[in-house]
């Protein structure tokens, strides 16, 4: 890594766009049950379910697959209705409707299944289709759908919130979502140069420390999603998280629900992290694309000029790299190379041990580290 990454503090928010979706080549590759150790059991451990009954415990890959809304980080699919091919009945077709928060969307998504595996299939109608012709396969012990290109082995991966109901679920989206931008934009213990202190509690949405004291916050929204920015004690700063750092931009917009576009009020507020645990939700569950550009930090929608968003772009993909080489620094992985000894070195929770630790990789992890190393070789730009 860079040395320059250290010395820079106030580099970018993250990204607003959310993940690239792609359409990928039309092999089919039959669908892996080997990773449900028990099928009868439900296995997804991160989805948030608080109503799960015995009756409703999903009973096969299929069950799974209609029981949760399913997320990429920027979507909401839901499981609608099922069809058997007409001309071939071994051919079965799972459709799911797409939304955000609050609205539907006329995108919608579709599942072959058929004796030789599950594909991602766009039908011949006027409907668009997100995520076609990739072969499928559900990795339910590591809670993750995965699409893939057959021929260019890169992922797209839809990961479950909680069980699908007929009834409104706007407030379940809204606290599932926000949740999670807290994880991965403010997760840390932070301090100010003057030595005040700040502490952001995703389960509650409230902050301890003497920086705010214990209040409440919530997010600003942006196409219909959680955007990275802080609403609280009647303020709106853009949050723009860098390697060790928080960056609170004082905003102006118009409408906190719409914050596409504002401009910088004058304060900053910088924040030194204080803990050295980053990044620990890389070994606890699979993140898709777009949760990972957030986590990352650098990324390049924000209050910047050209000449800022290019270096932030920079720092952006070196992040990538540590992040990866970061789930194996948490296994004892001996680095050959100086410079990631100096990066893990000083970690309290780094000790090498080991000179390789592909057998101690979880499916969950080795998920993490494929989508990593495609974002940093940018095969999907």
């Amino acid at each position: 890594m860079s040395r320059k990454i250290y010395s820079i503090v106030s580099i970018v928010v993250l990204s607003l766009s959310g993940i690239l979706l792609f359409a990928c080549s039309g092999k089919v590759s039959k669908n892996s049950s080997d990773n449900v150790e028990n099928d009868t059991i439900n296995p997804l451990e991160n989805a948030i379910i608080s109503d799960l009954s015995d009756a409703d415990t999903p009973q096969s890959d299929i069950d799974i697959l209609k029981y949760y809304c399913w997320t990429d980080g920027e979507m909401i699919y839901t499981y609608r209705n099922t069809e058997v091919d007409s001309n071939n009945n071994q051919i079965t077709r799972y459709f799911f409707s797409c939304s955000t928060v609050n609205e539907k969307s006329n995108a919608l998504m579709c599942i072959e299944v058929d004796p030789t595996g599950w594909k991602s299939v766009s039908p011949t109608n006027d409907k668009y289709y997100k995520l076609t012709d990739c072969t499928v396969s559900l990795n339910a012990k590591a809670g993750a759908l995965i699409f893939t290109d057959p021929f260019t082995e890169q992922i797209d991966v839809l990961v479950p919130m909680f069980k699908n109901q007929e009834e409104n679920q706007t407030e379940k989206y809204k606290k599932f979502f926000e949740s999670r931008m807290a994880q991965l934009l403010l997760e840390g213990k932070f301090q100010t140069m003057e030595g005040e202190t700040v502490v952001f509690n995703p389960e509650n949405m409230t902050t301890d420390g003497s920086l705010f004291g214990k209040i409440p916050f919530t997010f600003g929204y942006a196409f219909d999603m959680p955007a990275p920015v802080l609403i609280i004690d009647s303020k709106t700063y853009y949050i723009e998280k860098v390697y060790g750092y928080l960056n609170l931009f004082l905003m102006k917009y118009k409408d906190p629900m719409q914050c596409t576009y504002g401009e910088r009020a004058g304060e900053v507020i910088s924040i030194e992290r204080r803990d050295d645990n980053i990044w620990p939700l890389l070994t606890e569950r699979v993140l898709t694309k777009n949760e990972i550009y957030y986590y990352a930090g650098y990324n390049v929608d924000g209050p910047y000029n050209d000449e800022e968003i290019s270096d932030r772009m920079a720092f952006r993909n070196d992040m990538f790299s540590i992040m990866r080489n970061s789930i194996l620094a948490r296994h004892g992985y001996i680095f050959q190379d100086e410079e990631w000894q100096r990066t893990f070195g000083s970690s309290s929770w780094y000790t090498p041990l080991h000179e390789n630790v592909d057998d101690k990789l979880t499916d969950i992890e080795k998920i993490n580290i494929q989508i990593l190393e495609s974002l940093e070789v940018r095969r999907f730009d």
